[in-house]
């Protein structure tokens, strides 16, 4: 029998890389179970899913991971410092016995990262105090999370500039802000006390989790009370918490990344 001529669809194929699972639209048709014709298609899929890989590969590596923002496009959540509500529900999930263990992905580790995200954002009084306080030892079981900068507030002056390398100088400020003698707890105003906890405050906010010391992490939050009127911002300028502009990041507004495949289809009759 005389065969009809091949012709040409186009599909598109969309690559979720949390879970390496692609979804075509249109459905491909039937006759796509040809021998040739699915060869020709796994390969143009594979060949576009390596070139994708290899620009991700090749781009640039955030240290905290990916941003909130591409995090919270993904997930479905976002950073809002006033939505204490769902922070308390998010550090629940995340404590319950249900998350001793805190892969990713998981909805124990998008209800982490909804509290982390916060807690790295949010300004100290934006959030109550024992999630402040036992934030750490989530952060211990489920990671370092993703990266936004601490919001700015407006009238306060910059943090000072630190050396992230040089833990001893940020152990040095701590036990002067903790000194008995100095007081800081009852009057943080004076200038040892001031320039001890700005200093520990750009170590908290800007630096990787293994150049922050375990006392840094865990004191800084009994002095943010007492030195509230000595903070600094951190981030050296205003950032939308749920922007996603990294360009490596593969965890967008959708979490697909659209590569269209040509494929060569016969038709079967």
């Amino acid at each position: 029998p005389r065969r009809l001529p091949r012709t040409r669809s186009f599909y598109v194929a969309r690559l979720n890389f949390r879970t390496a699972f692609i979804t075509f639209s249109p459905a491909p048709p039937h006759s796509l179970t040809h021998t040739h014709t699915m060869v020709h298609f796994v390969f143009v899929c594979c060949a576009l899913a390596l070139a994708v890989s290899t620009v991700s590969a090749s781009g640039d590596d955030h240290d905290h991971g990916e941003e909130c923002g591409c995090a919270g496009k993904e997930l479905g959540f976002a950073v809002d410092c006033s939505d204490v509500a769902t922070v308390e529900m998010a550090f629940a999930a995340a404590n319950s016995s249900s998350c001793t263990t805190c892969s990713n992905p998981s909805l124990c580790y998008t209800a982490y990262l909804i509290v982390q995200a916060h807690h790295d954002h949010c300004a100290h009084d934006d959030l109550p105090e024992y999630i402040e306080d036992q934030f750490h030892g989530l952060e211990e079981n489920c990671g370092e999370g993703c990266h936004v900068s601490r919001k700015s507030i407006d009238g306060l002056p910059d943090c000072p500039p630190i050396s992230c390398a040089n833990t001893a100088a940020a152990t040095s400020a701590l036990e002067r802000l903790t000194e008995g003698s100095n007081n800081c707890l009852t009057d943080c105003s004076t200038t040892v006390c001031e320039e001890a906890y700005q200093h520990i405050r750009a170590q908290h906010d800007n630096c990787e989790e293994a150049d922050v010391p375990e006392a840094i992490e865990t004191g800084i939050h009994d002095y943010e009370e007492a030195c509230e009127a000595q903070e600094c911002n951190s981030a050296k300028s205003e950032a939308d918490p749920n922007a996603c502009t990294s360009p490596a990041s593969m965890a967008t507004a959708s979490a697909m990344l659209v590569v269209v495949g040509a494929v060569v289809a016969s038709t079967v009759f």
